[in-house]
């Protein structure tokens, strides 16, 4: 089934956000500007319990952005060819069994 809809890209940005407790806000700023040029547009924040009594907190940056028309149109082009080959497929082994249980 193809999607008339362009899909929502996510790309991690390569870059270490060490914030701690206690980071200073004009650190925060700069990694913000530093990630913002490599075109992060959000910033994902996972946490929750470790072993014992530790906790963790993982912090990342990502590109998200929509498909490009160009990439649309690439994507569905290999979905129609892969459902093309499906088919091919499918009604090659039909073929078969038909010679087979025809007979």
């Amino acid at each position: 089934m193809q999607s008339n809809r362009k899909n929502l890209l996510r790309k991690p940005i390569e870059y270490q956000l060490d914030w701690i407790p206690g980071v200073r806000i004009s650190s925060i700023r700069e990694d913000l500007d530093a990630i913002e040029k490599l075109g992060a547009t959000h910033i994902n924040i996972k946490y929750g319990p470790s072993h014992g009594d530790d906790a963790y907190c993982d912090i990342d940056a990502v590109c998200e952005r929509l498909e490009t028309d160009e990439e649309y149109a690439e994507r569905l082009a290999k979905l129609k060819f892969r459902e093309d080959m499906r088919k091919e497929s499918e009604l090659s082994q039909l073929k078969k069994l038909r010679l087979k249980y025809n007979q």
